[in-house]
């Protein structure tokens, strides 16, 4: 499951999980214990019910985008485009939430 910290205002640095069998539960540990400003989570994930649940749980707090079990197979261009365009919705509306205004 890839995620992204903040390490400054400019940049992220990716935290990550991988497909074997103990990444979920490394996943739901990332998630506990960092912050986040977003969280991409794989088809992996969303195959198990019991794991979708408790990470449901762990991450409520966090935008979630889930990459369909499509993403892999579709059009590399057009599923890239759309993820970026996800990830740039979500933290833009992110940010301008921490806007503040003048007085």
């Amino acid at each position: 499951m890839p995620t992204c910290s903040p390490t400054s205002a400019n940049s992220c640095a990716p935290a990550t999980t991988s497909t074997r069998p103990a990444a979920s539960r490394d996943a739901l540990i990332l998630v506990r214990v960092n912050h986040f400003d977003l969280l991409l989570v794989g088809p992996a994930l969303t195959a198990s019910s019991t794991k979708l649940h408790a990470f449901h749980a762990a991450s409520a707090k966090y935008p979630v985008i889930e990459l369909g079990t499509g993403f892999l197979t579709d059009d590399v261009g057009a599923a890239g485009a759309s993820l970026l365009e996800e990830i740039e919705a979500v933290l833009s509306s992110k940010l301008a939430k921490r806007q503040i205004t003048p007085r």
